[in-house]
């Protein structure tokens, strides 16, 4: 699987999801965003159920919307964090600000400027 870690304002929407195994009891599950300057902009809170033989995995995910992070007062540009509670996972992405590179005078596409940046 590929796993994107850059995102720019050519993307849609940042998604991370998850998947766990030997969730004994139903559980809740928390997915803290936090933006480069380690603020916590939300929350999103996951009722999962216990697997089984018939659900060995557990799947849950939290979606923002890339416009969404015109509302965020504060940094948003360079390394965002989500904590995943209570696995204690915490995954790292990148929001890049294309506006900063020069793709004209360069002669890139935007997709030749993230190549480069990943």
């Amino acid at each position: 699987m590929n796993i994107k870690k850059v995102f720019s304002e050519v993307d849609d929407f940042i998604i991370v999801w998850c998947q766990a195994k030997n969730i004994k009891k139903e559980s809740q599950v928390s997915m803290e965003w936090y933006n480069p300057e380690g603020k916590l902009v939300f929350t999103i809170n996951i009722d999962v159920k216990p697997t089984n033989q018939e659900h060995p995995y557990r799947y849950f995910w939290s979606v923002m919307r890339y416009n969404f992070i015109n509302t965020i007062k504060g940094q948003v540009f360079g390394v965002w964090k989500v904590k995943i509670e209570p696995f204690d996972i915490e995954y790292e992405f990148v929001i890049k600000d294309l506006k900063s590179y020069s793709l004209f005078k360069e002669s890139k596409t935007i997709s030749g400027v993230l190549d480069e940046i990943v």
